[in-house]
């Protein structure tokens, strides 16, 4: 599937008996047509757009919550240089259908 959006960003998962850390530059958060990707250094969870609740964005901080079994419920990314505008703006041009809050 093709990348719609790619980024740099640290990464927090926590959930279901596990928790992943990955500072940025070592975690990363991909958009294709059908999901999310995140990536915490070893570890990697893809998130179907239909299984996201909200994406709340705040100035540094992104929060997912979703009710994908197979990904830990607590997902926080941050990043540098405008990250959240900028995923904002990529979910909007693709229109990506998922609900987000500011």
């Amino acid at each position: 599937m093709d990348t719609l959006f790619s980024s740099r960003a640290s990464i927090f998962i926590e959930g279901q008996g596990t928790t992943c850390e990955a500072s940025w530059p070592f975690g990363s958060i991909e958009l294709d047509a059908e999901s999310m990707t995140i990536n915490a250094l070893f570890k990697s969870y893809r998130l179907y757009y239909r299984d996201i609740d909200r994406i709340r964005f705040r100035p540094r901080q992104i929060q997912i919550t979703h009710r994908a079994s197979d990904v830990p419920s607590f997902v926080t990314i941050w990043g540098r240089f405008g990250l959240s505008r900028r995923l904002q703006e990529a979910i909007q041009q693709h229109q990506i259908q998922v609900r987000m809050e500011k």
